[in-house]
């Protein structure tokens, strides 16, 4: 995700995703206008329910 804020105060938001290299035959972009201030503020609790925080991976080689 790669955020700016040209002049107007609003927030442009880049999505992206891509296939894992070294393929990286797919790539899928997309960018969201929103107003600074609370619209901002209701998006990030949005985002934080929709990716909750993970717990770390574990090696499954040592998990016997």
């Amino acid at each position: 995700m790669f955020a700016s804020t040209p002049s107007g105060g609003h927030v442009h938001l880049t999505w992206s995703i891509h296939d894992r290299p070294p393929a990286e035959e797919w790539h899928f972009e997309t960018m969201m206008v929103h107003a600074a201030g609370q619209d901002m503020q209701h998006l990030a609790a949005e985002i934080m329910h929709f990716f909750p925080a993970s717990t770390p991976a574990v090696d499954r080689d040592q998990t016997s």
